[in-house]
């Protein structure tokens, strides 16, 4: 947001404020020995997908660094019934024959949860097995529970119900309007990205981190990489490129309170965090401030903001009851890392490492129906090769295990050690792989995490965004999509929004 804001308002005042100690949020990588590890979002979608999101790495100069997926990455599968399946279209309909029926079933109502869309057009069998499975990869959860008309990937597959009839309708109107479409050259296609699923040769963390060095400093990264990567993300070194106002970063600021002042401008509230009280003073309490603005693009999550909006009136009243129906999901995701050239410990470490480098694929997900605390493991080197930075061994192995899911209670109760032996069972028991002594592991818990959208999401978000001035913007993942691209966009939207009103003021 403060990217596009800075773009169409060149000479406005942005501060930027952050709860933590660094900007980013989920977007952190952390070096762990020689491992570079994702803390959360490990990808970004191809083209035709994030075209907001590529105009920013191309503008800060990230594109350079873009590390594409292996052939492998092509192949996805699935745990089931205790064994690895590879996903096929042969497979498929062998699994799930009613699929060829969906050309014939009737029109849904316009939102209904994943799992009722689902089944009712591809039947009982797809939705259990290969519908939930992608429901837990990407949403840790909530087959049951989340709009169909609002939950990407499910919201295309709903929009394509709606405007054609069904998803074969669909399918049929997309093909033709793709070879009815005038030919042009792949050159007027270039700001839209890499077509593949990619990701950051310093992991993407450095998006946020060169990201926000450019709107503080007005510099922009260069292609220089050097042998390792820091504990913060990035390894980039800079270059200069033309002065822009910089935008000002207030880090170690949650916010506490949002009010409307008599001259239409916004009041934030602040306290501090991460200063430790005195011993004198046991009691001592970080100071607060506030701040007013012209205008505010929210980005937190809907619960906290909910908590911060002011609740004297009815009108504000609903708009806070109206937020609280964006409820929110757990998950613990324990990253493995090890080397096979130092793996060879025994007979045994050497038939796993045969088994683990034979595994070519982006990884696999697990359907609910099989009772186990694993969502999923992405194979991480095998999906990307020289993630890192310059000087990472070929021999890399890396895994990236997604606990959670119905059992999230239990995985948010263990301790580290018993997370990392779960992450080794888990590997073991799905992949046949020995995750070796001397394996670096990296544990991030991302509590509340991934928005779940209820039904009726589209309506009340509509009726939250009329209720509240146009000084208050909203942007994020609470709001209009929980990937990356859908954030960028999001804040791209919230930005034109506020400049559009500020100009004509």
């Amino acid at each position: 947001a403060a990217f596009f804001v800075r773009r169409l308002l060149p000479f406005a005042d942005v501060v930027v404020y952050e709860a933590s100690d660094r900007v980013g949020g989920w977007l952190h990588s952390t070096k762990k020995g020689d491992f570079l590890f994702e803390n959360g979002p490990a990808t970004l979608r191809g083209a035709p997908a994030g075209k907001d999101t590529w105009d920013i790495i191309k503008t800060i100069n990230l594109h350079k660094q873009v590390l594409g997926p292996t052939d492998a990455a092509t192949s996805r599968y699935l745990y089931h019934k205790g064994s690895l399946q590879k996903i096929t279209p042969f497979r498929l309909l062998s699994d799930c024959p009613e699929v060829l029926l969906e050309p014939f079933k009737r029109k849904g109502p316009p939102d209904e949860t994943v799992g009722e869309m689902l089944t009712r057009r591809l039947g009982t069998a797809f939705a259990e097995k290969y519908g939930n499975a992608m429901t837990n990869g990407i949403y840790a959860g909530g087959f049951n529970r989340i709009s169909a008309a609002t939950s990407s990937p499910f919201s295309r597959l709903k929009s394509m119900e709606q405007q054609h009839g069904s998803l074969f309708g669909g399918l049929i109107a997309m093909a033709s309007s793709y070879y009815l479409r005038p030919r042009t050259s792949e050159a007027q296609y270039e700001d839209r990205g890499p077509k593949y699923t990619y990701t950051f040769r310093n992991g993407m963390g450095s998006f946020a981190s060169e990201l926000g060095r450019y709107l503080e400093y007005g510099v922009a990264a260069t292609a220089t990489t050097t042998a390792s990567a820091p504990s913060d993300a990035s390894s980039t070194t800079t270059a200069a490129t033309p002065a822009l106002r910089p935008v000002a970063f207030q880090l170690n600021s949650p916010l506490d309170k949002i009010s409307l002042i008599d001259d239409g401008k916004l009041r934030l509230h602040f306290g501090t965090v991460g200063l430790a009280p005195p011993a004198a003073d046991p009691g001592f309490r970080p100071p607060s401030f506030c701040d007013q603005f012209d205008a505010v693009i929210a980005a937190i999550p809907a619960y906290q903001l909910a908590k911060a909006l002011p609740s004297e009136t009815d009108e504000w009243q609903q708009v806070v009851e109206l937020l609280s129906h964006v409820k929110t999901q757990s998950c613990i995701v324990v990253s493995v890392g090890f080397d096979d050239a130092e793996d060879d410990q025994d007979s045994s470490s050497s038939s796993s490492n045969a088994q683990h480098q034979s595994l070519k694929g982006f990884g696999h997900l697990v359907p609910s129906s099989e009772g186990d605390i694993a969502l999923g493991i992405i194979w991480h080197s095998s999906v990307f090769k020289g993630f890192g930075g310059a000087g990472v061994k070929d021999t890399q192995r890396r895994f990236t295990v997604m606990l959670g899911g119905d059992q999230i209670d239990n995985a948010t109760k263990m301790g580290d050690a018993e997370l990392k032996q779960t992450a080794r069972e888990t590997i073991y028991k799905h992949l046949q792989v020995l995750v070796p002594y001397n394996a670096q592991f990296n544990i991030s818990r991302t509590i509340d995490s991934i928005p779940h959208y209820e039904v009726g999401h589209y309506d009340r978000l509509a009726s939250v965004r009329e209720a509240l001035p146009w000084q208050l913007q909203l942007a994020g993942a609470s709001f209009d999509g929980v990937s990356v691209h859908d954030c960028v966009s999001s804040g791209r939207r919230a930005a034109e929004v506020v400049v559009a009103n500020i100009t004509r003021k």
